[in-house]
Order: structure tokens, then sequence, then C-alpha cells
């Protein structure tokens, strides 16, 4: 008897590897799922407390939040932890870190973000303040999410003509020089934006 169930486990040992691989695999599975949950379930947490929920629902509304009263340390401080936080999710999503069906969770509040008029003007007035001072751009993964999904026009951030067509507010640089002495590095980058 003993023999006989030793030539069953040999005759099907490549058959008892694929179980068992197939199964590590369905429980590895089961275990990233159950970590990716958790991840987002915390971004939720953060996204949904009190003070940031209000800033979409303002943004979601259009109401005029970005004017000369915004460099107040409280609103600024507000809507830069919002877009950081989102940031961080098209940072994730980038590197493949969270899936694009758990991502769908934050494409609502990605377009209402992204839709909304005084981002453009304050991205704008951010990316021209970044690029005299020689610093990155705070809120990279979130723009180039909004130039690949069309939310944001690279001509709208690059064209020196753009502060008059689209008639922005100059809150954040009007202690900067035109845009117009851009040297070509500088241009460079911000057409790195829209080709990640």
């Amino acid at each position: 008897m003993l023999t006989f169930i030793r030539e069953i486990i040999g005759q099907n040992q490549g058959i008892l590897v694929v179980i068992g691989a197939a199964f590590a695999f369905y429980k590895w599975q089961v275990s990233q799922n159950q970590k990716e949950a958790a991840m987002i379930f915390e971004m939720l947490k953060v996204i949904r407390d009190d003070k940031l929920y209000e800033l979409i629902q303002m943004l979601d509304y259009d109401e005029t939040w970005y004017d000369r009263g915004f460099h107040d340390k409280a609103r600024e401080i507000g809507m830069d932890k919002l877009l950081v936080q989102f940031s961080y999710i098209c940072h994730l999503r980038e590197k493949r870190m969270i899936s694009r069906k758990a991502f769908k969770f934050f494409s609502y509040n990605l377009g209402v973000i992204l839709s909304n008029k005084q981002i453009h003007y304050y991205f704008y007035n951010l990316n021209e303040y970044c690029v005299k001072s020689h610093s990155e751009f705070p809120f990279a993964p979130l723009l180039r999410y909004g130039l690949k999904k069309k939310y944001i026009d690279i001509k709208f951030l690059e064209d020196v003509e753009s502060r008059r067509k689209y008639n922005i507010p100059d809150y954040l640089n009007s202690y900067i020089e035109d845009v117009k002495n851009l040297n070509e590095k500088q241009r460079g980058m911000l057409d790195s934006f829209a080709q990640e």
C-alpha cells in the first residue's frame, strides 16, 4: 500500500508542484490586495478629513479662492496639503504601486481639482516661480497626470502670452521678471512634464 502511494505521488509530482505554486500565488495575491485596500483606506481617510474635503467641495463648486488673500498662511497651507496628497496618489500610480482599479477611487476628485481654472492659475504662477528659482515643481506627478489626461494644456504653462490670453492673476510672482527670459533647459523641463 505504501509503495502504491509513493508511485502515485511520484507520477503526479509535477501536478502537485503546480497546485502548490498556484495556491502560493493566490495567497500572495490576496495579501497584496489586502495591503492595497488598507493603503487606499488610509488615503481616503486623509482626503475625507473635514478641512481637505471642504477644499475639494470649494473646487467642485468653483468658489473663488485664488486671490490676493490666498498667500495668508492657512489658505495656502491647506491647498498645498490637498495638492500634495493627490500628487502622492498620482506618484503611486506612476510607480504602479496602486492598481488602475484602485486609482479609480480618486478619479472624480482628481477631475474636480484639475479642471478648476484657479488651480491652473496657481500652477502657472507656481511653475513660473519654480523655473525662475531653479527649483522643482512641487506637484509634478499631479501636473503630469493633468497634462496626460488633457485637463491642463502644456501651451497654457509655457506660452508667454498666457498671462494675457487667460487673464491669469499674478498673486504669486509679482516680483519675478517676465517669462520671456526662459532658457532652453527651463523650456525642456516644461516639455518633459507633457512627455512623461
